[in-house]
């Protein structure tokens, strides 16, 4: 998640005819970076009512300079708007990878700007963040009249243009921006609660810019106090003005969907349900709600004592002038919940309780210390505010919640290096001292000059990639806390090993227009092989590759939790951005292609391979815009289920490419125009056209199937008239055709066909790394 979140506070309705609205906004990667964005959409709340649908009607993503922004798409990228209905929460873009903004990882403390246009008909409501425009240069909100904006888009960079446009000092509404970490282990932050958690007397505390974005005391806690962003925690705000929790039903909680993206909630309910109710029944509510969290997968839970309400006859300049209500005393509700807290703390269900111990008087712990100017942030004797009260709250809440290192951190010990070609990766046993950011560093001149780089997150693992193949580096680690940094690591060496031959796709004699693969296929590519779904919770999430540019099949297997995990994306390893999506449409998730089983992995020669079967072959998938007419060469990889299946690689025109594996070895197969399939003796059907499609038979069950497209025009005539579109999970491209088993490697080359060296390199290649 990114931070600060900003959970809407209540509804708002649209009225008259500016029912189209503009907005910009900022936010930050929370600590551990992110490598990738999702925009999560909800139009639904506790608490508050609601009417109809309201519409995205565009949004994207700017970088914080106002260098560039990159649009957020939907279903696939088919979609650049999305409807909201009511009582609908998480609904998800596309993701935007780091490489959009051409950098590698989304770094923690980096600004973006979320810029977004919807429309809310006219009695329609859509829910409603408290705005924090004051101070904050770049942020605003705007209505229109649709009509007279027909085409306003979020697209673009820098201020929103105001012309014609009324600006909103009420609420408007934005995206919980999703940021998937890096790695695992970081803690990601939220609160549920009233007003306290969430409060509009707290806005004029922020303080100074940057910092008065944060300036509800739980989004103030996520900061190191230094100023200093890359130490801010994820964080998500559900509280809501006026709210309890006495109603509370964990069936129909609109803000569960998300308490699954929090490792810690903090849970502040109870000023507004301790009248007209009894103790047991408010504890029962409580505990169904911390149920809720743990059944989300939240691992701790944090839980504020209610703070004092005490009246004062002189402004709260003496302790002794204060009278503490009746519930806040012995016997009454406040007072015995409380306590009960205490309780829950000692067994266990709490991680820990937040007294407040900063604000109550030293003397009597319901009375309010009456330092500090105390009048000036109390406000109406229930609330803090300004300068004072928020942060002295917030830095009581982040010492209890996220405790301070007293040391820097202990020296980095038993630093490792793996090499591949293109790619280090540094391991090292955790330190002391509660580290918050590692400092790596590599150099490849013998340690003269260093290039740093800060993982702004408690880790044990870096990877570094795009390097030099048959290179010496040298890699060293530092920890740093909010004390200093600690000693530096010894220097470890590693060489970078030679690129493989025939491995990758560099160097060839035509360049690919499509690659989709479950290998790294190219030096030069760093973004991840495939974009799956974990059926046990519907969590999304890239799968990239390890050190040795296979499928990184340890992390893939943790993540599926025992369970299945889908294949949504193939992305392109050429360069051109031909990704290949499945439809994202109801029903439609049941036909995905299948990466693991029951926490197994399929694989094809011990390495990970999607299985397509019917139905699992893409069916209505949003296909990338790959022009098949001018395709010349095609290497492919598949494997059947059985001998006695059938792949099919091409359809149209007059003919098809067929191929049935009937016997072991290698055997050449031809084009055929009016008889059936070939058989395994490839005898020559059609005089015209001997272009050869080449099978591998590893002697019991299975094929690898590598073909290439003949460049005359005799067969672009007859098989690829017009423009066709490539797809993945079988190997026609003009249609889905029928294939039974797995498809990890799809090469597609249009323009210029590859040499005949060049495509005997790569054959062997694939059937060196795929079969057994």
């Amino acid at each position: 998640m990114t931070a600060p979140n900003w959970h809407p506070t209540g509804m708002q309705s649209a009225s008259g005819s500016n029912t189209r609205f503009i907005s910009r906004r900022p936010i930050y990667i929370g600590i551990g970076g992110a490598s990738e964005l999702v925009c999560s959409y909800f139009n639904a709340w506790a608490g508050v009512g609601g009417s109809g649908a309201f519409t995205v009607v565009s949004a994207a993503i700017e970088a914080g300079n106002g260098s560039m922004s990159v649009p957020v798409t939907f279903d696939g990228g088919a979609n650049r708007s999305k409807s909201i209905p009511l009582g609908t929460s998480d609904v998800q873009s596309d993701p935007i990878l780091p490489s959009a903004f051409g950098l590698t990882k989304f770094d923690a403390g980096t600004l973006f700007w979320e810029r977004l246009v919807f429309d809310a008909p006219t009695g329609n409501t859509y829910p409603a963040n408290v705005p924090r425009r004051a101070g904050y240069a770049g942020m605003a909100a705007y209505s229109c009249d649709p009509a007279t904006f027909p085409a306003l888009v979020a697209d673009g960079v820098g201020a929103l243009d105001a012309t014609g446009k009324t600006l909103i000092s009420g609420k408007t509404f934005g995206a919980i921006v999703l940021g998937r970490p890096l790695t695992a282990g970081g803690r990601h932050f939220g609160s549920t609660g009233d007003s306290f958690t969430r409060d509009s007397d707290q806005e004029t505390a922020a303080g100074t810019y940057p910092l008065r974005l944060f300036a509800d005391v739980f989004e103030r806690a996520m900061i190191d106090f230094k100023g200093d962003l890359s130490g801010l925690y994820p964080y998500i705000n559900f509280g809501i003005f006026g709210t309890g929790v006495n109603s509370y039903d964990p069936a129909a909680d609109p803000r569960r969907p998300y308490y699954k993206y929090c490792t810690d909630m903090h849970d502040e309910y109870g000023t507004n349900d301790t009248g007209g109710t009894n103790l047991a029944a408010l504890q029962g509510r409580l505990q169904a709600l911390w149920g809720a969290y743990v059944a989300e997968g939240v691992e701790r839970i944090w839980r504020t004592k209610l703070w004092p309400i005490a009246t004062s006859t002189d402004s709260y300049a003496t302790e002794a002038n204060q009278t503490v209500v009746a519930s806040q005393q012995p016997g009454g509700i406040r007072f015995e919940l409380n306590a009960w807290f205490d309780t829950k703390a000692g067994d266990g269900t709490l991680a820990g309780v937040i007294p407040w111990g900063r604000s109550r008087a030293p003397t009597n712990f319901e009375k309010y210390r009456v330092s500090d100017n105390v009048a000036s942030w109390i406000v109406g004797g229930g609330h803090p505010s300004n300068a004072i009260g928020v942060p002295m709250m917030a830095s009581e809440a982040r010492s209890i919640m996220i405790p301070a290192p007293t040391a820097v951190p202990s020296q980095v010990a038993n630093l490792a290096l793996s090499a591949s070609d293109v790619a280090i990766t540094a391991t090292w046993d955790a330190t002391t001292n509660s580290p918050s950011d590692h400092l790596v560093e590599l150099s490849s001149d013998g340690g003269s000059t260093w290039a740093p780089i800060h993982t702004y997150e408690p880790c044990t693992t870096y990877k570094w990639t795009g390097l030099t193949p048959s290179t010496s580096y040298r890699v060293r680690v530092t920890a740093i806390n909010c004390k200093g940094a600690g000693p530096v690591s010894s220097v470890v060496v590693v060489s970078t090993q030679a690129t493989p031959s025939g491995l990758t796709l560099d160097g060839l004699s035509a360049a690919p227009v499509q690659a989709l693969s479950s290998r790294r296929l190219r030096s030069a590519y760093t973004g991840p092989a495939y974009y799956g779904r974990r059926m046990a919770d519907g969590l999304e999430a890239p799968i990239g590759f390890d050190a040795n540019g296979d499928l990184d099949a340890a992390w893939l297997l943790r993540w599926a939790l025992g369970g299945d995990v889908l294949l949504k994306r193939a992305y392109d390893q050429s360069g051109g951005g031909f990704d290949q999506t499945a439809a994202y449409t109801s029903g439609s998730v049941a036909s995905w292609p299948i990466l693991a089983q029951a926490g197994v992995l399929n694989t094809v020669g011990g390495r990970a391979a999607p299985l397509f079967t019917n139905p699992r072959a893409f069916p209505n998938s949003t296909l990338s815009a790959v022009p098949a007419n001018n395709a010349r060469s095609i290497v492919a990889v598949l494997r059947l289920l059985a001998l006695s299946q059938q792949g099919i690689i091409g359809a149209g025109g007059s003919g098809s490419y067929h191929a049935e594996v009937t016997s072991g070895g290698r055997v050449n197969l031809q084009k055929y125009l009016t008889t059936n399939i070939l058989t395994s003796t490839g005898a020559v059907i059609a005089a015209n056209d001997t272009t050869l499609v080449s099978v591998a038979y590893d002697g019991t069950n299975a094929a690898i199937w590598l073909d290439k497209i003949a460049s005359g025009a005799a067969v672009n005539a007859q098989t690829f008239a017009g423009t066709r579109t490539v797809t993945y999970g079988t190997l026609d491209p003009n249609t889905f055709g029928s294939v039974n088993g797995y498809v990890p490697e799809r090469v597609t080359w249009d323009g210029a066909a590859l040499s005949t060296p060049d495509r005997q390199a790569v054959e062997n290649s694939a059937a060196a790394y795929w079969s057994t």
